[in-house]
């Protein structure tokens, strides 16, 4: 039998997730395509089959993706080796300016979210932050 500790947490982590992810104005674009974003803001240049990897989706579907996002204007593709023949995705300004906005409208929800809570409500979540973040880490 699990722990009801783990339940409760996945639980509650699933539905912040969930509530986050509604929280952005990037219309028209899916939320693989934002995750896509995601991870060029953190890696400045990724080939398309590690964006694939890490978006856990298809090479097909990140091709799909990448033309989608490029002809918004919000990625471009550069040769990264001698050859020219391998092409790394990068963010264009405008994609990082998206990936700003969109994570600025969540903190912005999650910090009017937070003030609902009280003062040892709040200590609490910001004891735990470190704590989550060594589950996360956890291979």
């Amino acid at each position: 039998m699990k722990d009801n500790a783990a339940t409760g947490l996945r639980d509650a982590v699933s539905d912040l997730h969930k509530r986050l992810r509604r929280t952005y104005s990037a219309e028209g674009f899916s939320i693989s395509e934002l995750t896509t974003l995601s991870f060029l803001y953190r890696h400045p240049f990724l080939y398309p089959t590690e964006l694939a990897q890490l978006a856990k989706v298809k090479s097909q579907s990140m091709s799909a993706i990448l033309k989608k996002l490029e002809a918004a204007g919000l990625t471009r593709r550069r040769a990264k080796d001698a050859d020219g023949r391998r092409m790394a995705i990068s963010l264009t300004a405008a994609g990082r300016k998206m990936v700003d906005r969109t994570r600025y409208e969540r903190d912005e929800w999650l910090s009017d979210a937070l003030l609902s809570l009280s003062t040892a409500e709040l200590a609490a979540v910001k004891k735990a932050i470190p704590l989550l973040q060594k589950i996360a880490a956890i291979p």
